[in-house]
This record gives structure tokens, sequence and C-alpha cells, in this order.
């Protein structure tokens, strides 16, 4: 199966905008685009499901990652939660980063690209 692409979200210089999600694809996973620069960008998820499930950032591949293990991370119900990756730990051969979701899990995630001046 193949990963569904998370939308980047870059809101303007001293701009305000409301963000905007995509629905978790937990039975193919996700992933954030290799254009966007992890030193740049931050990662919003939400957990909609009647109960705790996991968010899983994958570990990359060296190289061009640097240093290996998985992000899990357990999610309460309706919880929010912002994550700031490093392409060393989590950066696959093309550049992308895989998110993977438990089973059963339901809600939406962005990603976040601050904008350089």
């Amino acid at each position: 199966m193949a990963r569904t692409a998370i939308d980047v979200f870059a809101p303007g210089i001293n701009a305000k905008a409301d963000v905007t999600y995509d629905t978790i694809d937990q039975a193919n996973g996700m992933y954030i685009p290799k254009t966007v620069p992890t030193k740049d960008c931050l990662v919003l998820v939400k957990n909609t499901f009647a109960g705790a499930k996991k968010v899983t950032f994958k570990a990359g591949v060296n190289p061009p990652a640097m240093a290996s293990g998985d992000l899990e991370q357990s999610m309460a119900q309706d919880a929010i939660m912002l994550f700031n990756l490093e392409s060393a730990r989590f950066m696959q051969a093309d550049g992308t980063i895989n998110v993977d979701f438990e089973a059963g899990m339901t809600g939406e995630i962005t990603v976040l690209q601050k904008v350089r001046l």
C-alpha cells in the first residue's frame, strides 16, 4: 500500500491563517514530503478516537539518518500533540519521514512549516 502524503501548511510572515488538517490514513500510513526541512517544521496530531491510541514516527535509514529508533507516543482521547522531529533520526532514503498509526486510530494531522525571511 502506498503511504498518503501529509499536506504542508506554511503561513505567511506576519500573517494570521487558520490551520488546515489531513484526515489520518491509518490503513496506509502517511509521510512528510522530502521538500520540508525538518528543522523548519512541526507536526501537529489530533486523536479523535474514543480512547488512547499510538502514533509512531518511523526510524530512518542510514544514510541519510544517523540515529535509529522509532518514536512511539500514546495519545489520550481528544489529545492534541506537537512534535518537533530531527531528520537525523527519522529521514528515509528518499528524504521523507514516515508516520504510522495504531489500528483503529482516527484523527487529523498537519505539518506546520516555518517560513524564513
